[in-house]
């Protein structure tokens, strides 16, 4: 048990800084822009969706019936997600907390779900795209093959099992 406790509560020689680096600029760049998105929610300010003229689309997602869940904003709970995820991969820059890296996989699967829905709605219910909604997707994507191969990496050093 002991053994156990020690691998999975100790350095991780098989990863280095890159990934956490990699892991809090994928959370910067989520918790600015659903920050953005929360701004202009509880600012009751139109949403601008560059490069669309007859129907502003982002501001029909932003605004649909699918934009909250139990009255509280998506974008809200995409800055609570990437806000765990910048903190995850802080305490990670330390290899003594590389183990809280075991926590991306998981959440960043729950938020890529999470994000295919949000695709599928905008795409075949809504009919209206929001950009910074597709860029969110790319983001939770992007974090959930980061997740993979740090698990793949963990594992091929025996450091998961």
């Amino acid at each position: 048990m002991l053994a156990f406790l020690h691998r999975h509560f100790t350095r991780h020689p098989s990863l280095s800084l890159r990934w956490p680096i990699a892991i809090v600029f994928i959370g910067l760049l989520g918790f600015v822009d659903s920050g953005y998105l929360a701004y202009k929610h509880y600012t009751n300010e139109i949403l601008p969706c560059p490069g669309v003229e007859l129907v502003n689309t982002c501001q029909v997602v932003a605004t649909s019936v699918y934009s909250t869940i139990l009255g509280i904003p998506l974008s809200l709970l995409g800055l609570f997600f990437y806000a765990t995820v910048i903190v995850i991969g802080l305490f990670a820059l330390n290899e003594k907390y590389q183990f809280v890296l075991n926590f991306i996989p998981p959440l960043a699967l729950v938020a890529w779900v999470f994000s295919v829905r949000l695709v599928y709605l905008q795409l075949f219910v809504i009919y209206s795209v929001c950009y910074y909604c597709i860029w969110s997707a790319i983001l939770s994507t992007v974090l959930l093959i980061l997740g993979i191969i740090i698990v793949r990496k963990r594992l091929r050093a025996g450091d998961l099992l």
